[in-house]
């Protein structure tokens, strides 16, 4: 079948695949209604076809039909440049779909700058090529030169996304009546800002590993990318590990700090985290409350609460307010007394503080051969082995999700993990740095809770 767009298909070649004409004619009229509503490639038109449309009894070349039609990012790149890159070769994305496939094995150079581009990845210091032979180098060295902060590309602004965009959506076990809990990338941001400089005030050198043991959720995802923005390396825990399987990777990493949860609450159920990690003799800990905990947990010595570590940034708040008030005596003193007053008292205020966490956190940009994270081999035949992740591999995880799973602004990617397993900083990266909205369900996906959590936030992908 050639190529067509959605709004070229016509009633007869629906019917042509073995439709009766007037079920043909009724796909066609409800087909054309979608994209009157929606666009002919748009994110919404794919999942309203698929919902309103497709049913397992019509034949499965119908369902191909759409399928190749729909609008995918390799489709659309295909469709602008396909000629570009295969030249007369080309004749429409499915059917250049193989030869593209081949292309981007055979010209790297020019098939990853445009991956790249269609991912607005930034760099502070642009790569000198792409990839670079050579026999030092086992496999080529990818992006040579280059300098980048992948949490920084998460949290830009760019044509991707606007500070109002839904960046994480969750839901926490037993609460399915209650509405979903959203944060925008602008509430992502300062939460992430606030984290960063909390990091910076407990003396680690730039460099150093920093754990995280606790389940996926959205103190965990901001932890991560504070971690990762502020120049420090992730050492990925999943939080089901004995005590002696988190001291041996604590030990490999040579980690300086772990972030953990008191307990794990699953159902009515609260397992503890904390003292399985203070078993396996950990250096500093940052412990944080599970949402059914009052906090009760008595630290070890030198241990740090949340909410204690939180307010080490309380200093640089006070710092920045007496900076600004500083500038404003200048400028008002001379221009406008009689508003000074009021400005002070609004400064000392929790506007003021508001105003403070709301500054950006300046990310710690390194050589894309830096290290951004340690994972772990799951240890079950021996020593577990360390597996980590330079500055380039976040690039891959967000270009995989955007060629093979179709990633795009306006979705919702759902995947049940941990950040102890590669899936879980994958999800970040693919997701974020696509414009695209995490989902996490805090709790066991393996009841009917989870089920409800993915039909109501209505995933594009799980």
């Amino acid at each position: 079948m050639s190529y067509k767009s959605l709004d070229a298909i016509s009633a007869a070649d629906i019917a042509a695949l073995g439709l009766p004409s007037e079920v043909a004619d009724q796909f066609h009229q409800s087909l054309s209604e979608i994209v009157r509503n929606y666009g002919p490639a748009t994110p919404e038109t794919w999942p309203q076809i698929s919902k309103q449309l497709l049913t397992p009894e019509l034949p499965f070349s119908l369902h191909q039909m759409m399928e190749r039609v729909a609008s995918t990012n390799v489709g659309k790149l295909l469709e602008r440049r396909g000629k570009e890159f295969l030249g007369p070769r080309y004749k429409d994305p499915i059917s250049s779909f193989l030869e593209f496939q081949e292309f981007s094995v055979s010209n790297p150079e020019a098939y990853w700058r445009s991956i790249l581009d269609e991912m607005s990845v930034s760099f502070s210091v642009p790569p000198q090529c792409i990839l670079r032979e050579e026999s030092s180098h086992p496999g080529g060295q990818w992006l040579p030169g280059a300098h980048l902060n992948p949490a920084r590309n998460c949290l830009s602004l760019n044509g991707n996304r606007t500070l109002d965009d839904v960046m994480i959506v969750w839901r926490d076990e037993g609460e399915d009546k209650l509405p979903l809990k959203k944060m925008t990338l602008d509430e992502l941001r300062t939460e992430v800002w606030l984290v960063a400089y909390a990091l910076e005030s407990i003396g680690l050198d730039k460099g150093s590993a920093i754990a995280i043991d606790m389940p996926m959720d959205v103190n965990s995802v901001v932890i991560y990318l504070a971690i990762v923005l502020a120049g420090y390396v992730v050492v990925s825990i999943a939080d089901s590990f004995a005590p002696n399987e988190i001291a041996a990777r604590l030990r490999i990493s040579k980690a300086k700090a772990i972030f953990t949860q008191d307990f794990i609450v699953r159902g009515d159920k609260s397992i503890p985290l904390y003292s399985r990690v203070i078993d396996a003799q950990p250096p500093v800990a940052i412990v944080i409350p599970s949402r059914s905990s009052s906090f009760d947990t008595k630290l070890r010595d030198g241990d740090i609460s949340w909410h204690d570590f939180l307010a080490k940034v309380k200093h640089f708040r006070q710092e920045l307010v007496l900076y600004v008030v500083y500038y404003l005596l200048i400028f008002v003193v001379c221009y406008q007394p009689l508003q000074f007053y009021k400005i002070c008292r609004h400064l000392r205020s929790d506007a003021g503080a508001k105003i403070c966490r709301h500054v950006e956190f300046v990310a710690v940009e390194q050589p894309v051969n830096a290290f951004t994270n340690i994972l772990f081999s799951s240890g079950t035949t021996g020593e577990p082995k360390a597996i980590p992740w330079t500055l380039a591999t976040p690039l891959k995880a967000a270009a995989d999700g955007w060629c093979h799973m179709d990633i795009r602004k306006g979705d919702i990617v759902a995947w049940p993990t941990n950040l102890g397993w590669m899936m879980g900083p994958w999800l970040v990266y693919a997701s974020l740095m696509n414009g695209a909205s995490m989902a996490l369900y805090n709790g066991s996906p393996l009841g009917s809770g989870f089920a409800k959590f993915v039909q109501v936030v209505t995933c594009s992908h799980y």
